[in-house]
């Protein structure tokens, strides 16, 4: 997730019934510790890994569903290391 860019995509979280907004706000939480930064930090947010690192990696594909809560996220990961 890039926490740097609104993603309107994350209002989909507003009326999901599996994963709502509260939901959400709970897992970002139990999964960063206080002084984690995810605007930085690459093994919190994948968009900011360093092109050299990804270029290590094989091809991989990626799927991505239409109401997707990150799915504009996915879209930005996609074009950044295409």
């Amino acid at each position: 997730m890039d926490l740097d860019h609104f993603a309107a995509s994350t209002l989909f979280t507003l009326n999901d019934h599996i994963l709502s907004i509260s939901m959400y706000m709970l897992c970002l939480r139990c999964y960063l510790e206080p002084d984690d930064d995810p605007r930085t930090d690459f093994m919190l947010s994948p968009i900011k890994t360093p092109g050299e690192i990804f270029a290590k990696f094989p091809k991989v594909f990626m799927l991505m569903c239409e109401l997707d809560p990150i799915h504009d996220d996915n879209i930005r990961f996609i074009h950044k290391f295409m």
